[in-house]
């Protein structure tokens, strides 16, 4: 059994054949990447807002400084991924290239049923 607060998702291996659970793992973690985005976007609202009203002039500069080193970060994003992440991405396009894809509306139609099972 997993320990608590374990985001695996060994649970799903004994309610679903493989192929399913397959869809069900690659829906919910573009369910994840979605809610990230959105927190994300507020992240980005909230430090303009902060930023904006700052007068120090040391904070704004190391800020500055930290966004151009994460901007050169950006260029080679897929070289800094470890290998489990690069694998997710291949089998995310593999799953694609298949038509193992599921549009936004059903998606999100079937993710309010989660949990309600």
């Amino acid at each position: 059994m997993d320990p608590p607060h374990s985001h695996s998702n060994s649970h799903l291996h004994r309610s679903y054949p493989p192929a399913q659970h397959l869809q069900l793992t690659t829906r919910l973690h573009i369910f994840t990447l979605m809610k990230v985005a959105e927190s994300i976007s507020d992240m980005k609202v909230d430090v303009t807002r902060l930023l904006m009203a700052s007068e120090d002039q040391a904070l704004i500069a190391e800020i500055h400084a930290l966004l151009l080193n994460a901007a050169d970060d950006d260029e080679n994003w897929y070289e800094n991924l470890d290998e489990a992440d690069k694998a997710s991405i291949a089998r995310g396009e593999a799953d694609i290239a298949a038509g193992r894809v599921i549009s936004q509306k059903d998606l999100m139609e079937e993710s309010r049923s989660w949990g309600k099972r």
